[in-house]
């Protein structure tokens, strides 16, 4: 505290820019020339009403099934607090957070199809952002014949087998 001498229609300010979030009081005591004194206390909210800010995302993804790519998202705030993840409307995750990070999810785990994931980043003063990403898991690779037993010439009425052995990572039906 310091004591400021003082003219008649002084302007005494105090500049808010610097201040956090949260409540503030500011009290001046001001003296005439006689001792005379009056005292003013002036109460501060500093509100934080920005959302959080996605820094950066992956963006919708379309993977070969079997192989892992990230979906992900870079979370920024200056009063972080937690996050929901969902996958096609369920919770996956619920986690605390800190500025920068850095949620990931790999693909090397679902089966083909189309994923909705979507984020939901709150702040301590319940100021939220929201993102949807989706994943796609396709399957363009065609199946393989591993071995076969070849062309065959055969005798009329010998019996001999034709064969193929034959493989992909999602099998489904043959036409012979």
């Amino acid at each position: 505290m310091q004591q400021i001498q003082w003219s008649n229609l002084t302007r005494v300010s105090i500049w808010t820019g610097s201040l956090s979030a949260g409540l503030y009081n500011y009290t001046i005591v001001v003296y005439d020339g006689f001792s005379n004194y009056i005292i003013n206390t002036q109460w501060i909210t500093v509100s934080d009403i920005t959302s959080p800010v996605i820094m950066s995302a992956s963006g919708n993804i379309n993977v070969q099934y079997g192989s892992n790519s990230e979906l992900y998202w870079v979370l920024s705030d200056y009063s972080p607090n937690y996050y929901v993840l969902y996958k096609n409307g369920s919770i996956i995750n619920e986690l605390n957070w800190s500025n920068l990070t850095r949620v990931s999810i790999w693909t090397s785990n679902l089966g083909l199809g189309n994923y909705n994931y979507t984020i939901v980043v709150v702040d301590q003063f319940n100021n939220e952002i929201i993102s949807t990403q989706w994943v796609s898991i396709t399957d363009i690779t065609p199946p393989v014949v591993m071995t076969s037993s070849g062309n065959l010439t055969v005798n009329y009425g010998v019996n001999s087998e034709l064969y193929w052995v034959i493989a992909d990572r999602t099998p489904n039906y043959f036409i012979l």
